[in-house]
């Protein structure tokens, strides 16, 4: 039960990384796409959709 109590925790805290991470990657890409609208245009998306799907396989 220890062990089970101790993983969940632990994914707690994996879980508030990547939205930090998250909102970073948004924060750059809002930056970035007024510097450079057409090259991260196609990649930040993607990104995005990515820490999502790792977020929803954690929990």
């Amino acid at each position: 039960m220890l062990n089970h109590a101790r993983s969940h925790k632990y994914l707690a805290i994996i879980t508030t990384q990547v939205s930090r991470r998250e909102k970073l990657l948004q924060n750059f890409a809002s930056k970035a796409f007024t510097k450079i609208p057409t090259g991260l245009a196609d990649t930040a998306p993607k990104i995005r959709t990515g820490t999502r799907m790792f977020e929803t396989d954690i929990t």
